[in-house]
């Protein structure tokens, strides 16, 4: 009898054993190879055992019944650890947890647990403290990626991981290397942008020049125009002017009838004495892009 309950813990081993041997096939077999005075143990654990497993898969239960159940049989076997028990077999249980020092093998795998929940955090820092030193060689950083490789392999020597150990120290020595091809890339990277930006001076001070040309152009054959023209011509390059600012601000439909306007005046100039053609064919397409942007 247990005498803080009034539980009876040989009825409980009973009832254990007799359960086992009537639901579980399996048993009545290992019980026979385990010692007559730890078949009632056995039985008593086994019964636990088949229990937890009978709530978790048994049944047509729901999941949060299975859950229900099952988080009360955890509760149940925290109490019954400390004697609380509620029934002859979990009496039992209590019994044999205490007497065959199981509660110190609940201990130990707590301990285990944490341990593995201690290593598992650890080999993440050195996971992250790698891809840190990937990112740093590919940004150039190459003592920061040293550093990361070095705290990575300080955690690996902890497990004795010495195969990654000796990975992670080659790619140190390889980041001289690193370091040389990544050099090499930026230097030619930056010629490149180099020889880019000076072919764009060029060309641009080129497109200037020849501006500036057909410029000193029209204005040298302005000088023999009669001064309506002339005058029709200067309205036309301040319009332009305008018209090209407004275009930059996005103010398109002012501009499209700027550029309209201009049309107009060249299109009212007599083509025997000015050629117009160049300047005409020109506007026509400013004015057709507009529309395409207006709509």
């Amino acid at each position: 009898m247990d005498n803080q309950s009034g539980l009876n813990i040989g009825a409980g081993y009973r009832n254990a054993l007799i359960l086992a041997k009537l639901h579980y096939e399996n048993f009545p077999v290992i019980s026979l190879l385990v010692p007559k005075d730890l078949r009632k143990h056995l039985a008593i654990i086994y019964w636990f055992a088949r229990t937890a497993d009978d709530f978790a898969d048994e049944g047509n239960q729901t999941e949060d019944e299975r859950f229900r159940n099952l988080s009360y049989f955890e509760i149940r076997l925290n109490d019954l650890i400390n004697e609380n028990c509620l029934s002859d077999l979990e009496a039992a249980l209590s019994n044999t947890i205490k007497t065959k020092n199981l509660s110190k093998i609940e201990e130990q795998q707590k301990i285990t647990l944490k341990k593995n929940e201690e290593e598992k955090k650890s080999l993440k820092n050195a996971e992250i403290a790698m891809d840190q030193a990937k990112s740093a060689i590919e940004n150039g950083e190459f003592n920061e990626a040293r550093d990361f490789y070095k705290k990575a392999i300080d955690i690996f020597k902890e497990f004795g991981w010495f195969d990654q150990v000796s990975v992670l120290y080659n790619e140190i020595n390889n980041l001289e290397k690193y370091e040389t091809e990544y050099l090499k890339r930026k230097t030619y990277k930056f010629r490149k942008e180099q020889q880019t930006e000076e072919y764009l001076q060029k060309r641009t001070e080129a497109l200037l020049q020849e501006k500036k040309q057909n410029e000193a152009l029209k204005f040298a054959s302005m000088q023999g125009l009669p001064p309506a023209i002339k005058n029709v011509l200067e309205k036309v390059n301040m319009l332009k002017e305008k018209a090209e600012k407004e275009e930059k601000a996005s103010k398109f439909e002012r501009a499209f009838n700027r550029y309209k306007y201009i049309q107009e005046l060249y299109n009212s100039l007599p083509s025997d004495k000015i050629d117009l053609t160049k300047e005409i064919s020109e506007m026509n397409k400013k004015i057709v892009e507009l529309e395409e942007k207006i709509k």
